[in-house]
């Protein structure tokens, strides 16, 4: 666990930045003089792909803004590159979630990589970084667990959680099959999952049927197409939560560029989070991309983005990233 000591410290540089930061003095009590500052609590980031941040430039742009051609596209790169490449790359993008204010990540891995890369990748870097963050990472299945040619099993041994994707079956009976050996896999080696789940416009409902299905503590990731049931069903399973002590984790700003496809009507990609916050379902929120064919920006400047609707109760703010003009959104989130 990070000490209480260099929480602070990463409070400080985030409050007054590295470039001011000469000398921080912390006593015994773990107490430190902010000089009239003001301290925020270290921020939480619960879903983030750091293995394919930067990588817009390698994959071009995502032209029809769907996350198929997003997959598609960082497919082709994304076994051009060795273990310390992305271990590199992951770096980088967590060192600016750091110098942001987070100090707590759980990243997914890509397990379709080549040899499981990005997985050893992730393993190493958690290491590398025990002393300054707390990383989690999960092995997932980006094109489909049936066709990536590498065995969950074996990548989620490596892994805290595992992790699945459903909707990247080709029907329903695929996809049923990848949620029962995802909780199987979850079972034989006792850890808790964090799956991809029902991303999209089409009202699948694979949720409904993990949720039935899972002996281990389940996460819930994107449930984009809950926004377009009608309210029985989405009461239902919102009682199908609680009763499993399930969270749910949304990325709202790819869930907007993702739902931006081409022609009418357009969907709003995010999930139910006021409902769920008020039917105490835990909800929590994550960056998901940075600067890839998932999502080519954070965001511009002075953007704030009110996930809940018209009462502002959470808002991602926006902090200058570097000198090029690049900003990046935070979010105050509830652990897991």
């Amino acid at each position: 666990m990070i000490s209480t000591q260099l929480l602070v410290i990463v409070m400080v540089m985030v409050i007054k930045g590295l470039s001011g930061m000469k000398e921080l003095r912390v006593d015994g009590r773990g107490t430190f003089n902010a000089e009239g500052r003001l301290a925020l609590p270290a921020f939480y980031d619960m879903h983030f792909h750091p293995e394919n941040a930067f990588t817009l430039g390698l994959t071009g742009e995502n032209s029809s803004s769907t996350l198929k051609e997003a997959v598609t596209k960082w497919s082709k790169v994304r076994d051009s590159m060795s273990v310390e490449e992305i271990k590199d790359r992951m770096k980088k993008a967590l060192l600016l979630e750091l110098y942001h204010g987070v100090t707590h990540v759980r990243i997914h891995v890509d397990m379709c990589s080549k040899d499981i890369r990005s997985v050893k990748a992730a393993v190493l870097l958690k290491e590398e970084m025990k002393e300054i963050m707390d990383i989690q990472t999960v092995a997932f299945p980006e094109q489909s667990l049936f066709k990536c040619g590498n065995n969950l099993l074996y990548a989620s041994q490596f892994t805290d959680l595992v992790g699945g994707k459903p909707d990247a079956e080709d029907d329903v009976e695929m996809s049923i099959k990848h949620l029962s050996l995802v909780t199987s896999v979850a079972k034989k080696l006792e850890k808790s999952m964090d799956i991809h789940i029902d991303q999209d416009a089409r009202r699948t409902r694979f949720a409904e049927y993990l949720l039935s299905i899972a002996e281990n503590h389940v996460t819930l990731s994107h449930m984009s197409s809950l926004h377009y049931e009608d309210d029985d069903y989405v009461r239902k399973i919102y009682q199908m939560i609680r009763n499993k002590k399930a969270s749910v984790v949304s990325a709202p700003l790819t869930a907007v560029y993702l739902a931006a496809e081409k022609g009418y009507p357009k969907g709003r990609g995010i999930t139910r989070i006021r409902e769920m916050m008020k039917e105490e379902i835990n909800v929590c929120l994550g960056n998901d991309d940075l600067q890839n064919v998932f999502l080519p920006v954070w965001c511009r400047r002075h953007f704030a983005f009110n996930v809940y609707g018209n009462k502002p109760r959470t808002i991602l703010y926006c902090r200058r990233l570097d000198t090029f003009g690049n900003y990046q959104c935070r979010e105050r989130v509830q652990p897991h």
